[in-house]
């Protein structure tokens, strides 16, 4: 089965626009985190909400009662919950919202961090449980919590895609010239992208969009 594009980091409905006619699957929008050179307001968001099919809404350290106010407002298709929520919180998020729930997990960059396949995806059952849809694996780098633009272990990536209960995304350095690779070798259900397909940190380059999508089509 070809794997799903999600394009993220979108700033602009032309962006948006540019995005789904290349043939990406899902646009991920940075939502109120203020560090992220790719950031935009709740309201920008659902200015892009209305114009888009599938998107997706990055939120980071967001209490649940105030998740489910901010997708009252968006409308969005999933959230990308960057956060330590409990297992109750996901679910009442799941429940309150009926979104697409997607969460990252971080996968070492290096073979010496400390990390377990098999505690990983004992985890991700329950994250399953709880109301998780899609997990996005990217880098495990001390201080950031998401948008690394850093390639992780992809053999250790994988291993969780061989044994994981939910689909999973592969995110982290990921471009046109080195896509059809990790495809080949991690067999993601999907990628996600952000600085890969840019001209400048939230703007996007159409050519090298297009040609991101050509190679994944490539290992099909």
């Amino acid at each position: 089965m070809q794997p799903k594009i999600k394009i993220c980091g979108i700033t602009g409905a032309g962006d948006a626009a540019l995005a789904e006619r290349c043939g990406a699957h899902y646009i991920g929008l940075v939502c109120e985190i203020g560090y992220s050179p790719r950031c935009i307001s709740r309201a920008a968001a659902a200015d892009i909400t209305r114009l888009s099919r599938l998107p997706v809404i990055l939120l980071l350290d967001n209490p649940a009662s105030e998740i489910v106010d901010i997708v009252s407002e968006v409308h969005p298709f999933g959230i990308q919950l960057i956060s330590d929520l409990t297992p109750d919180d996901i679910a009442l998020v799941k429940k309150q919202t009926a979104c697409s729930l997607w969460l990252p997990v971080r996968v070492p960059v290096h073979v010496q961090q400390v990390f377990s396949v098999t505690e990983q995806t004992n985890r991700l059952a329950a994250l399953k449980r709880a109301g998780i849809d899609v997990i996005i694996l990217d880098a495990m780098v001390d201080g950031m919590k998401g948008g690394t633009g850093t390639i992780c272990d992809w053999n250790i990536a994988a291993r969780i895609v061989a044994a994981s209960p939910l689909p999973v995304f592969l995110a982290g350095g990921i471009n046109p010239e080195n896509a059809a690779q990790a495809i080949t070798l991690v067999q993601p259900a999907g990628i996600d992208v952000s600085s890969g397909v840019e001209k400048t940190p939230g703007v996007k380059h159409a050519g090298k969009i297009k040609r991101l999508v050509n190679e994944v089509r490539s290992t099909t």
